[in-house]
């Protein structure tokens, strides 16, 4: 038979108790201490002694409870992670981002603009993430954002000397505007009032240098903009209408349907006006009606004073309607959209072209959403250089 082992519990008196010395005894003897002048009765240990001994050793003792604080800084450390950690779910948006600001920390060291092939590396990126948001509104956020950061690394306090490296590189970026400071150049300037960003330039424009020709491209933005706008029909059997101006009341409760005509009749007041014409159909389907190579033949942006365009440019030329469709038992609404400013507006004409270009039915609706956006945010704007008019008369059978 195995020995029999114990503990002695005679503290302070017996240095194997204090100690906490596991005693064996041989079978048949009795289980008392045999440290001389002891002989205290002991603790029996039974089968799991060697792991009691081990908890009681104060080695064992000291490494277990390291043993157990690493075990809960291990599992604090993973809860932290995983809460906020989001790289097993970061969404299709927030990868792209992540992958600009790679690109644009890369143009920042070498002082350029985003290349051609870095661009495309971009947008094939983006198509394998099926992005919720445009790439261009990604990228323009991006853009803005790392500048700002820039930017606020920088101090309140900045010399015009350190700033100018960051606004040579908001320059590069297209992203003229973002950084405040800056000191505005015609280009920086004329480069975000043809992408429509009027706020951006109107900022740009408060830090606008000595140069006259800055001078005076920044005071047209607050020049107000006369367009003479009407709008004439002649339904079918009828005689044509009179000139009516876009304001008139009569318009708000006109029927035209597929048998009628309409055309409009447009003039400036300052040489050298850009002026779009749009029209919403029954299907929500953006068409441009001026300028236009078929419409408007032989009259393009920008137009002149003292001359009155008719749209259609011939003079027996008139747009007309389709035909409802039979499910169609209710009138729906047509808008005509006219805007006009003194220079190009490229943020329509880059918008339009997409609109016709996607093959997505759910990207052209966005894409109208925003070409929509665009041209309201002219009249939005409270800019006197901007001319936005719109009008609604109702489609019929």
């Amino acid at each position: 038979m195995a020995d029999r082992k114990g503990i002695c519990t005679n503290f302070g008196n017996c240095s194997r108790a204090d100690n906490k010395e596991i005693i064996s005894i041989p079978t048949g003897a009795d289980l008392v201490c045999p440290e001389p002048g002891c002989g205290t009765q002991l603790n029996e240990v039974r089968e799991n002694g060697g792991y009691v001994k081990k908890l009681l050793d104060r080695k064992w003792r000291i490494q277990i409870i390291v043993f157990f604080l690493v075990c809960v800084l291990v599992g604090v450390g993973i809860f932290v992670y995983r809460q906020f950690d989001h790289s097993g779910n970061t969404s299709a948006d927030e990868k792209f981002l992540a992958r600009l600001r790679t690109v644009l920390e890369e143009c920042d060291r070498a002082r350029s603009g985003i290349s051609p092939d870095r661009m495309k590396e971009l947008r094939t990126f983006a198509e394998g993430l099926k992005l919720t948001n445009s790439v261009e509104d990604l990228i323009r956020t991006g853009k803005e954002n790392y500048l700002l950061d820039k930017r606020k690394a920088l101090g309140p306090d900045v010399t015009s000397q350190k700033l100018q490296p960051l606004c040579d590189l908001a320059n590069k970026l297209g992203a003229n505007g973002v950084v405040q400071g800056c000191t505005a150049r015609t280009e920086d300037v004329m480069a975000l009032l043809v992408q429509g960003e009027y706020e951006k330039a109107k900022s740009l424009c408060s830090n606008a240098d000595n140069d006259p020709q800055n001078k005076r491209l920044c005071a047209e933005i607050v020049m107000p903009l006369t367009v003479e706008a009407s709008f004439q029909y002649q339904k079918a059997g009828e005689k044509v209408s009179p000139e009516l101006p876009f304001d008139a009341n009569d318009l708000t409760s006109l029927v035209l349907t597929n048998r009628d005509n309409y055309r409009f009749f447009v003039s400036v007041a300052l040489d050298n006006t850009f002026l779009y014409v749009f029209q919403k159909d029954q299907h929500g389907v953006i068409n441009r009606l001026f300028p236009d190579p078929v419409w408007t033949k032989g009259v393009d942006n920008p137009l002149q004073k003292s001359n009155v365009y008719r749209i259609p440019t011939g003079e027996k030329e008139w747009f007309y309607l389709d035909e409802l469709p039979s499910t169609k038992t209710e009138p729906i609404n047509e808008t005509i959209y006219i805007v006009a400013s003194p220079w190009r507006a490229k943020d329509l004409e880059e918008l339009y072209g997409k609109i016709h270009e996607s093959t997505s039915a759910e990207g052209r609706k966005n894409l109208i959403e925003k070409f929509i956006h665009q041209l309201q945010a002219r009249n939005d704007s409270n800019f006197k250089c901007l001319f936005y008019k719109e009008v609604t008369f109702e489609h019929g059978k």
